[in-house]
């Protein structure tokens, strides 16, 4: 009986100081939090939890005037950027204080003045242009600047043509047609090519662009032609492709890519910007296809000079023939030992070399020229067919 009794009371005596346990822990546990959670409060990466709150105004201040120096926040436009300067945004202390709550990652806020506002957008004029400026939604960039500000991001960046209106990416910037044509090529390519995607940072391919239509070499061949004749005014660049040595029909210097499926001879180029660019065709008349270059237009002016820079003489070949001696056009050429009759059959031409110079001239600066593409025509020989009679009494 007594044993029973003692058993009972060390089960009571463990169970009330597993009790006070539990309690002490638990009391523990709400104080430590409690002490976290007014440990946590602090403004972006600012951190306030562990300073009185008359310090907060003078902490701020100091913070932000060194994340100002530091913040780098850039826009791109094509090959242009410009990085925002930061002074022209005010920190509102007051505003940033009043809406400041404890035990949080609260916002910073800024302020922009008038004339603040109008220095930056002359300095986006400046750096872009008034034509890409004047379709800028300058509003709704601000209030992006201002929301990324407020986390006190150290770092971002700003693709220009986010805040451009849609017109301004259907621009035509260059046209160019391919004419002399079948019939029949120019009804097929307008119906199966008629938009063709240039896709953003990458290198086109005409195979691999147009691999799902039943096109013939001649018909890639005309469109790749008709391609290179708007993209040469434009920022692509690194063509690699192969020409016709001969002069097509409907081929013009400048515009002359031979392809050939089976042995992967392809048109390509790339494309660096940060956005699609498209090649619309359009059927004009049986004989005719319009290329179109569609895109935001370039900041940049681009033109595309030819230089014939080196010609090859043309051969001459000679043909004994007999049958000549009766052609009304024949030449004699008579001497005291022998009649040489002389007939040009093909009149010689000769080969040259062209050189492709892109000419640019960025906003605000100097025109420059560089070689994007050659092409090498081959000679035609003259050919002369002769036929020499020596005399029996020489």
């Amino acid at each position: 009986m007594i044993h029973k009794i003692k058993k009972n009371l060390y089960l009571i005596i463990t169970s009330a100081v597993f009790g006070l346990s539990v309690i002490f822990a638990a009391a523990i546990f709400i104080s430590l939090e409690v002490e976290g959670e007014l440990n946590r409060t602090s403004v972006g990466f600012i951190y306030l939890g562990d300073k009185n709150e008359n310090q907060y105004g003078s902490i701020l201040n100091t913070e932000i005037n060194k994340w100002k120096s530091q913040a780098k926040y850039t826009v791109y436009f094509q090959e242009y950027m410009y990085e925002l300067n930061m002074s022209y945004f005010d920190f509102d202390q007051s505003r940033t204080l009043s809406l400041l709550k404890i035990n949080t990652n609260n916002r910073a806020y800024f302020n922009l003045t008038t004339a603040n506002q109008l220095l930056l957008e002359q300095a986006m004029r400046h750096n872009f242009s008034d034509l890409i400026m004047d379709a800028f939604d300058f509003d709704q960039f601000l209030l992006d600047v201002r929301t990324d500000m407020q986390v006190l991001y150290i770092l971002k960046e700003y693709q220009l043509e986010k805040y451009l209106s849609s017109d301004m990416k259907t621009s035509i910037i260059d046209v160019s047609q391919v004419t002399n044509l079948n019939v029949l090529d120019v009804n097929l390519i307008s119906e199966h090519a008629a938009e063709i995607v240039i896709p953003k940072n990458a290198r086109f391919s005409l195979l691999q662009a147009l691999s799902t239509q039943s096109l013939t070499n001649l018909q890639l061949s005309i469109i790749a032609s008709g391609i290179q004749g708007v993209v040469g005014k434009s920022s692509m660049s690194g063509f690699a492709y192969e020409q016709n040595r001969v002069l097509p029909v409907w081929g013009v210097h400048g515009q002359n890519v031979r392809i050939l499926q089976v042995n992967k001879y392809d048109f390509t180029f790339f494309n660096h910007l940060n956005y699609d660019l498209t090649i619309t065709i359009e059927k004009i008349d049986d004989q005719t296809l319009e290329f179109k270059l569609i895109g935001y237009p370039f900041v940049t002016q681009y033109d595309v000079i030819e230089v014939e820079l080196m010609v090859i003489p043309y051969p001459t070949l000679i043909y004994q023939n007999n049958e000549i001696v009766t052609h009304p056009d024949v030449e004699i050429i008579d001497s005291e030992t022998e009649t040489l009759y002389r007939l040009r059959v093909q009149e010689g031409v000769n080969g040259f070399v062209i050189y492709f110079y892109r000419e640019v001239t960025k906003l605000h600066e100097e025109t420059i020229s560089y070689r994007i593409y050659d092409e090498q025509y081959l000679p035609t020989p003259e050919i002369y067919y002769e036929y020499l009679v020596v005399k029996e009494d020489a």
